[in-house]
């Protein structure tokens, strides 16, 4: 998911707001009915979704899913497993991936750095080859909220989450099966989801990767029934 990480990144996150990028949408969790009274909560829904849930299982194979049904939503192939994974996932690894790309961002700068400063340091003129990216110490080093420290003896058998982050994953879990459980709710989620690609596929600087087939199946339906209303009058 660290790909994605990066990539929601480049799309609209800062740093300093990371942390927060699921507090909207977990503030409603006592009263999913609220939930589209806060566009805050319903888009930071729709971020887990596409960034990061969908990676349960791929996009290649989301993708393969929506074309064998295609009047079907990415949400319809979410369970409450697949969310509260992926935010466990996001909440327990992202200050690794923030320090990461952080230490990335500086490598270059400083290759650009040097390149400006002696363009000419090598017989091609392009400046030195380049090295290849190695994890900053801090990141290396950093104590994971929810998982195990990779240098700490394995147990067997073991799953490698502390039991703070097995009790965290129910809890999440259950948050979100009450949503999914709410049938009004999750087909507003449903409805919004389909508004949510569509302003994607109109804005966003990276292709968006979820095609259109439900969207598609709905206008042509709609555009059906109107036909027929106008030859029956």
């Amino acid at each position: 998911m660290q790909f994605y990480h990066q990539e929601r990144h480049r799309s609209c996150l800062s740093f300093e707001l990371v942390g927060t990028s699921f507090a909207a949408l977990l503030s409603t969790s006592n009263d999913w009915d609220a939930l589209h009274d806060s566009s805050a909560a319903l888009n930071q829904l729709y971020n887990l979704i596409y960034y990061y849930a969908s990676e349960v299982y791929g996009r290649t194979a989301i993708r393969t899913w929506l074309k064998a049904n295609q009047e079907r939503s990415v949400l319809d192939k979410m369970t409450a497993s697949d969310l509260a994974f992926a935010l466990i996932v996001f909440e327990n690894y992202y200050p690794k991936w923030v320090a990461e790309i952080q230490d990335t961002r500086e490598q270059e700068q400083r290759r650009h750095d040097d390149h400006v400063a002696d363009p000419h340091d090598d017989e091609t003129g392009k400046g030195p080859p380049k090295k290849k990216r190695k994890t900053s110490v801090t990141a290396a080093s950093m104590t994971l909220k929810y998982t195990q420290d990779q240098k700490q003896k394995k147990v067997y058998l073991g799953c490698g989450w502390k039991p703070e982050g097995l009790k965290h994953y129910e809890y999440l879990q259950n948050l979100f099966a009450g949503l999914l459980a709410n049938v009004p709710v999750w087909q507003n989620c449903k409805d919004g989801w389909d508004l949510y690609i569509e302003e994607k596929k109109r804005n966003d600087d990276i292709k968006c990767w979820v095609p259109t087939y439900h969207i598609q199946c709905v206008d042509n339906i709609y555009d059906g029934e109107n036909s027929s209303g106008e030859e029956e009058g």
